[in-house]
């Protein structure tokens, strides 16, 4: 799998199906017997001795145990909600309106480094529980606005002599990965971590059983992070072109559309269900 995600010119999803396939038919799971055990499937409806040394056969089916274990990740709701929550966090990309929600925090709380900060981290806990994709998170809504800031600062966006843009990159990095741990729908791997939890622990993680556990860490960190960061590095910020190039953004977006306002609602109902429900 991992040698065609890398070499294959596939979609990641007719991939993993044709993995899942072969490891199917090759009876590569483990399977559950009538008795209770868990055996590799190529060992059902072979004989063993038991207790007393008598022989007893693997009452299992190889291909239907297989086939069974293949397909029951797509049994848990986390999962399904990440799905769901994928197909959002497009809507929030396509239409613009997270790039619309990013300008508005950086135009109102830019007018200091420390304002900029907190506005790339207000913007990461804003989009992170709609949007499990902190690559597309971070690197296709966030950090191009935090890149047209640094352009604007006309600094260079690395450390360098003024470290500017390496403030606000490090900000941006960090905020996006402490967003992700924030939220279930925060990245992608998070439903692992809730179904290991499940298996293992017997913990079952909802949305706001989630969110609850990791609010107290996640929440104090991204207070800290912008402060921290601006007393290591001490940036010193010229905003003479800044608001002007925000207000030009603003301006190029136009005016809400309808596509954003019913956006709008359907995120505000389906964060109302993901809190309410068990």
């Amino acid at each position: 799998v991992i040698v065609g995600l890398l070499t294959a010119d596939y979609d990641m999803s007719v991939i993993l199906a044709a993995a899942l396939l072969v490891l199917t038919l090759t009876k590569s799971f483990m399977c559950t017997t009538a008795s209770g055990h868990s055996i590799e499937c190529d060992r059902c409806k072979t004989m063993y001795r038991g207790d007393g040394g008598h022989w007893h056969e693997y009452t299992c089916d190889p291909i239907g145990g297989s086939f069974e274990v293949a397909i029951s990740g797509f049994s848990n709701k986390v999962s399904w909600l990440v799905f769901c929550a994928f197909h959002i966090g497009k809507a929030v990309e396509k239409t613009g309106f997270g790039k619309r929600v990013s300008l508005a925090l950086v135009g109102s709380m830019g007018q200091s480094a420390l304002g900029i900060g907190y506005a790339v981290c207000l913007a990461e806990l804003i989009l992170a529980p709609f949007i499990p994709s902190n690559t597309a998170r971070g690197g296709g809504i966030v950090y191009p606005i935090v890149e047209s800031v640094i352009a604007s600062l006309g600094v260079d966006p690395h450390i360098g002599e003024d470290p500017v843009g390496g403030f606000l990159s490090f900000v941006a990095a960090s905020a996006n990965l402490i967003s992700s741990s924030l939220f279930v729908t925060g990245m992608a791997g998070n439903p692992i971590v809730a179904s290991k939890a499940a298996d293992i622990f017997g913990i079952e993680f909802g949305f706001s059983e989630w969110v609850i556990g990791a609010s107290v860490p996640a929440l104090l960190i991204m207070l800290l992070l912008p402060p921290f960061v601006h007393i290591l590095l001490r940036p010193k910020l010229d905003f003479t072109n800044l608001s002007q190039n925000i207000r030009r953004q603003h301006h190029a977006l136009g005016a809400m559309s309808d596509q954003e306002y019913r956006l709008c609602a359907t995120l505000l109902t389906c964060l109302v269900l993901w809190v309410g429900t068990p």
